[in-house]
């Protein structure tokens, strides 16, 4: 039985075409880099891969907030992408919160995320990998609550450019 699907840059794969990758019950791995025509509507269908520990949506700019509630049934995931996802704000994250076996989170140039949005990233105790590049509305206050992450050894800060000295000194891992 197939465990991992890449479809990376596939970019004619829609909702329907994920109804039918929703038998393969045993996917462990699902990768739909730059698959542009999957909205939330898809997101249901791979909701049913209970077995999913790694979903790679980036560059699907058609899944919003209402998507990641699906896909927070997916409570055996360790990794998710939604890099360049860009419809995703803070109230998507609290779906995201109750992900809680997640390690590795990458949320590049979703520019929605604000501080708020962390506070809820914060709930997810064993992400040991949290990219936040270009997440620009980040600020020394969000850092507050990333502190509290004490499995991070991998936080990417890249062009988060209203965090200052401040912040640097309120997550342990920044001090130098």
């Amino acid at each position: 039985q197939l465990t991992s699907l890449n479809l990376k840059w596939c970019n004619k794969i829609t909702d329907t075409g994920l109804k039918h990758v929703a038998p393969l019950t045993q996917l462990t791995c699902l990768d739909l880099v730059d698959c542009g025509k999957i909205t939330d509507t898809g997101l249901v269908h791979v909701a049913q891969l209970t077995q999913l520990t790694s979903l790679i949506l980036s560059y699907c700019y058609k899944i919003t907030d209402t998507g990641l509630g699906h896909v927070a049934q997916l409570k055996q995931l360790t990794n998710l992408n939604l890099s360049y996802c860009r419809n995703i704000t803070d109230n998507g994250l609290e779906h995201v919160s109750q992900l809680t076996r997640l390690t590795d989170l990458n949320l590049i140039c979703c520019d929605n995320i604000t501080d708020t949005g962390l506070e809820h990233v914060a709930q997810l105790t064993q992400l040991t990998s949290l990219n936040l590049y270009n997440c620009y509305k980040i600020t020394d206050r969000g850092l507050v609550y990333i502190a509290q992450l004490t499995q991070l050894t991998c936080l990417n800060l890249l062009s988060c450019y209203n965090i200052t000295d401040t912040g640097r000194d309120i997550v342990p891992c920044l001090r130098f």
